[in-house]
């Protein structure tokens, strides 16, 4: 089984994420698609501290979640033939709770949006998103709110060729490269070193504008 979990705030950002996991996940064959939500049931006072809560009130919260969920798992089985599941979870801690759950659950990849039109935007609106690729659990595909494809033909990947033997993550890229077979493509990224670009290359480069 292909696990892809997709963290839904049922925003519309995240509902598209969904989408864009629900058409990559009939190229992939068993794929399962978790759509995962954690909510915070605590209420704070004006001095910040935290409320009690009744049992019952928790269990509502809960309830809501999970039919919410729902409603996002029916429209993407009319994407999908791919099993889909839903999972609410109660915890304050968002990235502790999905690392823990993507350890525990065999989970090959993390499928997520990430808002925001603007770079600043994005570190701001979408730390979430940044902060579990910076924790490198599994590969994330981020899922930009404007992104409609529908499959998954390229990947780049960006290396300034040092130390590649620890700084390239390839059981996690093979991993991905197996799920889609798509085409590889190996980028160079290296400002201390310029290669200078002959004239006989600038006339051939001005041809094709």
């Amino acid at each position: 089984m292909n696990n892809f979990i997709v963290p839904i705030d049922f925003s519309e950002t995240s509902k598209n994420a969904a989408r864009y996991a629900a058409h990559i996940s009939t190229l992939v064959p068993d794929a399962h698609l978790i759509l995962y939500n954690v909510f915070d049931s605590l209420e704070y006072g004006s001095d910040s501290s935290p409320l009690g809560t009744d049992a019952r009130e928790d269990k509502g919260r809960h309830d809501i979640v999970e039919l919410a969920l729902e409603s996002v798992k029916r429209e993407l089985s009319t994407i999908t033939g791919a099993r889909i599941s839903c999972v609410a979870e109660e915890n304050h801690r968002f990235l502790d709770t999905l690392e823990k759950y993507v350890r525990n659950n065999n989970i090959q990849l993390i499928i997520m949006g990430i808002t925001g039109s603007t770079l600043l935007g994005q570190i701001f609106m979408g730390s979430n998103t940044l902060n579990i690729v910076k924790r490198g659990i599994v590969p994330v595909i981020i899922v930009p709110p404007d992104a409609h494809s529908q499959s998954a033909k390229n990947v780049m990947l960006l290396t300034d060729f040092q130390d590649v033997d620890n700084t390239i993550p390839v059981e996690p890229v093979k991993s991905l490269l197996n799920l889609f077979n798509p085409r590889l493509h190996i980028v160079n990224v290296d400002h201390e070193h310029y290669v200078q670009v002959t004239d006989e290359y600038k006339v051939e480069k001005a041809k094709r504008l």
